[in-house]
């Protein structure tokens, strides 16, 4: 290495300087990973004295910036001790004074000031007052006293984050008060405004937490830069963390119980805050649903897609959806009790079908997390099937397209189909009073297993075939589901659903054979439909209607319309509850789905306001033949007299009206 730097230090030339320089990075920063007391070499000292002068020379070039920059900081880091402790501050001095003449560097020296942290952090031991008082100058030059800013802006946060991340982990009390301050702890609590309209630091100081809570428990520290690329924030898996429950013993650490009793309430206001603010901006208002947009416009709004569909909203609140979004992120690890499971799996669930996909994704995640605890798997599978089938109705609700209808869905029914494949495996462990009694909600179990029979039945009637096939899973899991939910059932009584026929059983033919549920259509399929009609009828495999239901073909769809309905009778005399309940949820689709279904009808004249997404269907006798069999197909009088539409035909009316 001596004699390496020797010739570094007499190297001539453009070239042969920058190959020295990519060279060197190469070989010592990877050192800084490890290095301890060996750095303190003399012949180590020698080579450091040779080549952090040259570096530092070089990049008073503008030329050799970009190369050199990375050698300094790589030489510097792995300097003898009392080198680094004489030259460090001068060279974040320079960094930031760098920062602020060129954007374009930036990037490039918050990398070189993340190295320098942590290598005085974990490298210099100095007294708590010295390290504390050095630490401010750094953090005063990132965080400007005034206000909520940082430095520089414009940037990605990480190397931001995970400065925090150090001085939390190596100095825990004086971390402890930056995080607090960056969460705006005092204000919170009733002392003030909070101010959320840049939330920069709330979020540094909240992932922050969360990685060094993910090293605390692993017993570790946080690791050094593996990237010698200072042009990316890509750190390549060096700081990871998780967001799911602690183990009790965890909070037996020192400061850690307190710790969490400071920041869990505070997250959880300012959660519940910008939930206020941004939480209505799901897919069933049409306000933030766009086809098209002008040139003004897009100063004022945020425009992004959301699978099929277009959306905007306002521009200033784009901060406080990313911020929500990395609170979906800490929980249930940051999660407190000031907030009870139930609001927060309400807001979860709601929060799928955000106009944000990546908060949407942030809640699905969050509560996969929640649910995968025994105690609250059961509370998840609960309010996951009332937000699917039974909605609160509120009056003046904006929600008017069909449309939205089937993608809402299509985002909370896989979830909730997972969901309750979980509460179903741990149902067929073996019964634990104890364990029954430890659930974060006092949900009668048997109840709750009809219900989700129930719901499955009424995703049967929907135009979206993914849908179908997760309805026919649900109902298969339902045969098993029901009768070990019902073992953990709080009643004192056997219920009476307990010698029903299940759904599943039905669809089987167990009971009336399959044919006579072919037989018992009130309508006869249109012509071009009966030969296939017919295959079916004649069909001989037990699955048939099962198949018939998952169906991807659209004739297949059509000719499921005209069972169904006798499904559904059969229902009514073996599977009463089921289809209680699945009525009940049909039901409420006709309340909210009314204005468009009297225009479709012929019975209003006036098409739902402010629903972009559903063009007005022609009406009257114009309607084609097949419109007219469509509507009398799926308008199962056995159920909900004297009108019962479900959304999907809805769609269909909507969408064939349009084509004729």
């Amino acid at each position: 290495m001596e004699t390496l730097s020797k010739s570094f230090a007499n190297a001539h030339g453009t070239r042969l300087k920058i190959a020295f320089v990519k060279s060197l990075v190469e070989i010592l920063h990877p050192i800084g990973k490890t290095a301890q007391a060996e750095v303190n070499h003399p012949g180590w000292a020698k080579a450091i004295d040779l080549i952090y002068p040259k570096a530092r020379e070089m990049i008073s070039k503008p030329r050799y910036f970009a190369v050199a920059y990375p050698l300094v900081i790589s030489a510097l880091c792995v300097a003898p001790q009392d080198f680094f402790a004489k030259n460090w501050m001068s060279c974040i001095d320079l960094s930031i004074v760098k920062m602020k003449q060129e954007k374009q560097s930036r990037v490039m020296c918050l990398n070189g000031i993340l190295r320098i942290v942590w290598t005085y952090l974990y490298r210099c031991h100095e007294p708590s007052s010295t390290t504390t008082s050095k630490l401010d100058i750094v953090l005063k030059h990132l965080f400007p006293p005034k206000g909520q800013s940082i430095f520089p802006p414009d940037e990605s946060l990480e190397c931001h984050e995970y400065i925090v991340h150090f001085i939390l982990s190596r100095h825990f009390d004086y971390g402890v008060d930056i995080v607090m301050e960056f969460l705006q702890e005092s204000e919170a609590l009733g002392n003030g405004t909070l101010d959320l309209a840049l939330p920069f630091r709330p979020i540094i100081a909240l992932r922050s937490i969360l990685l060094t809570l993910t090293t605390m428990q692993k017993e570790s520290k946080p690791t050094w830069p593996s990237n010698v690329d200072f042009t990316t924030y890509d750190t390549q898996d060096d700081y990871t963390y998780e967001a799911t429950f602690l183990p009790e013993a965890f909070y037996t650490k020192p400061g850690v119980k307190d710790f969490f009793e400071r920041y869990g309430p505070v997250i959880g206001k300012l959660a519940m805050v910008c939930a206020q603010t941004v939480g209505h901006l799901t897919l069933s208002d049409e306000r933030f649903l766009r086809t098209n947009y002008s040139f003004e416009e897009g100063e004022q709004l945020v425009f992004k897609r959301r699978g099929e569909l277009s959306v905007a909203y306002p521009r200033h609140l784009d901060p406080q959806v990313y911020f929500l979004m990395v609170c979906f992120e800490s929980w249930p690890r940051c999660l407190h009790s000031s907030i009870s499971i139930i609001d927060t799996l309400d807001l979860l669930i709601k929060s799928i079908n955000h106009v944000d996909a990546g908060l949407a994704e942030a809640a699905s995640s969050a509560l996969r997390r929640i649910a995968a605890n025994e105690q609250h798997v059961k509370a998840a599978v609960w309010r996951c099937t009332r937000y699917l089938f039974s909605p609160p109705i509120q009056p003046g609700n904006r929600d008017t397209s069909a449309l939205r209808m089937v993608s809402e869905q299509d985002y909370v029914v896989p979830l909730w189909v997972d969901l309750v494949e979980a509460w179903a495996d741990q149902l067929e462990k073996p019964l634990d009073d104890e364990a029954n009694d430890s659930d974060s909600v006092k949900v009668d179990s048997g109840e709750l297993a009809q219900e989700i029979e129930g719901g499955a039945l009424c995703l049967l009637s929907s135009v979206s075939q993914s849908l179908r096939a997760l309805a026919a899973k649900m109902l298969l899991l339902s045969v098993r589901l029901i009768p070990n939910a019902q073992k953990r059932s709080t009643g004192s009584q056997a219920s009476p659903t307990s010698s029903e026929t299940r759904v599943c059983n039905i669809l089987l033919g167990k009971g009336v054979s399959i044919a006579t549920i072919f037989e018992r259509r009130e309508h006869a399929p249109p012509e071009k439909y009966r030969r296939k009609f017919l295959q079916w009828q004649q069909n001989k495999d037990p699955n048939c209607l099962l198949r018939l239901a998952q169906s991807k073909d659209e004739e297949d769809l059509r000719i499921w319309t005209y069972v169904f309905p006798a499904i559904t009778q059969e229902c009514m005399v073996r599977s009463p509850h089921a289809l209680e309940y699945a009525r009940m949820a049909w039901n409420a689709w006709i309340v909210r789905f009314h204005p468009i279904m009297s225009t479709v009808a012929g019975i209003s004249s006036k098409v739902a306001a402010a629903a972009p997404l559903a063009r007005p269907t022609r009406q009257g006798s114009g309607a084609s033949e097949d419109v007219e069999d469509r509507r009398d197909g799926h308008a199962f009088p056995t159920l909900a007299p004297p009108l019962l539409a479900n959304m999907g035909e809805c769609l269909q009316i909507q969408r064939l009206s349009e084509s004729d």
